[in-house]
């Protein structure tokens, strides 16, 4: 997420999801480079960890899918972040919410060095 995001991410934990994953990173630069994320997109500094189990709904469904290459345009799949090779080595794995919109509450919030 967005270091800015951060004054209305941390007094509620919880914030609308898009792309996640599940690697840790020690800087933003480190995460923009491994998610393939345009500085101007996002400084990918501000961490929040949550709970999956939030992605199930109550008859099992997940609400996660592997996006769309291209910012959820296409063609094709990304489930490893490698479209726009200008912005990093990429390599991640990521997934969306199925639901656009989703909601999820966090149970820690970090910004990370730049």
């Amino acid at each position: 997420m967005r270091s800015d995001r951060g004054d209305s991410v941390v007094p509620t934990m919880s914030e609308p999801l898009s792309y996640f994953g599940f690697n840790r990173y020690s800087t933003g630069a480190a995460a923009r480079s491994a998610y393939k994320i345009s500085p101007t997109w996002s400084d990918a500094r501000l961490v929040g960890r949550f709970e999956t189990l939030q992605l199930f709904g109550e008859n099992g469904a997940v609400n996660a899918q592997v996006p769309l290459a291209n910012r959820g345009i296409g063609p094709g799949l990304e489930p490893y972040a490698s479209s726009y090779p200008q912005f990093g080595a990429g390599g991640a794995a990521q997934l969306v919410p199925a639901i656009p919109g989703t909601t999820v509450n966090f149970t820690n919030v970090s910004v990370l060095p730049p």
